[in-house]
């Protein structure tokens, strides 16, 4: 079967050796893929190279990338091919084309590239341990790091950051005490606090309760308030006046009886 006569392409005739290895070494839209299972053990044997696997160079057009990503999935689907390696070639297909069809994730691939060599190396690292490596490792300074690779060049380091984290340490407890009698002087002698920034309340926030002191209102001497009880005062006072007037008149004394024998009781107070 791993001759190119079972090719699933129509236009793959019969080859040669050096023939077959040019027409399978071609590239982006003219890339040739064989039968299913050449196509398994063609993927798990360079696995470890992206773009071997979609058959595309790092200039590859996105479409012609998807376009090849399609034609090897649908070769080394689990479902269409029988190959017991199926399922881990069409694994390997979808991580392939997840990172290249990613800008960023194909910017790091890149760099595992260009820090493996040579990819078919049996003995390489993989792109999934060389992440892992990429996350776990720490940046450490060029200067730092010449220094390190020196014998005793460590202690020599601590030696010299040692009394620099001291100082460090000092100045911070000095900038403190100086700044120490201004607060107080601040909060003593002009009331002023110091304190740090707060946060604006959120607009639907409770406001503070309103103060709910009575509302005094001035009211000028001339102005003349009606009150309820003093205007039913100053209405009988006016009824009393009236019938002591009328009394007067006919000239009789308020509670005195008439010539006519008629009793009028006194007004009252």
């Amino acid at each position: 079967m791993g001759d190119a006569s079972t090719s699933s392409d129509p236009a793959a005739p019969r080859l040669d050796q050096s023939s077959r290895q040019e027409f399978l070494s071609l590239r982006g839209k003219d890339a040739k893929f064989e039968g299913p299972t050449e196509e398994v053990e063609r993927i798990l044997r360079i696995q470890k190279n992206y773009y071997a696997v979609l058959k595309v160079k790092k200039d590859t057009p996105p479409n012609e990338v998807r376009a090849n990503y399609m034609k090897a999935s649908r070769l080394v689907h689990p479902d269409k091919c029988s190959h017991p390696q199926a399922k881990d070639a069409s694994a390997v297909v979808n991580q392939a084309y997840d990172t290249l069809s990613n800008s960023v994730k194909k910017t790091l691939y890149d760099r595992y590239v260009d820090d493996a060599g040579d990819l078919d190396a049996p003995d390489g690292v993989s792109y999934a341990d060389w992440e892992a490596q990429q996350a776990v490792n720490v940046q450490v300074p060029a200067w730092m790091e010449a220094v390190l690779r020196i014998p005793g060049g460590g202690i020599c380091l601590l030696i010299i950051l040692l009394p620099v984290t001291l100082v460090l340490v000092v100045l911070c407890l000095i900038l403190f005490i100086l700044c120490l009698p201004v607060r107080l002087i601040l909060g003593l002698c002009c009331g002023i606090k110091l304190q740090p920034p707060q946060r604006e309340r959120d607009g639907d926030e409770a406001e503070p309760d309103q103060d709910t002191d009575p509302v005094i209102i001035n009211i000028p001497p001339d102005v003349v308030v009606d009150r309820p009880a003093q205007s039913e005062a100053a209405s009988s006072g006016d009824a009393s006046k009236k019938i002591a007037a009328a009394t007067a008149e006919k000239g009789q004394q308020p509670g005195s009886t008439p010539k006519d024998g008629s009793y009028h009781p006194p007004p009252p107070v």
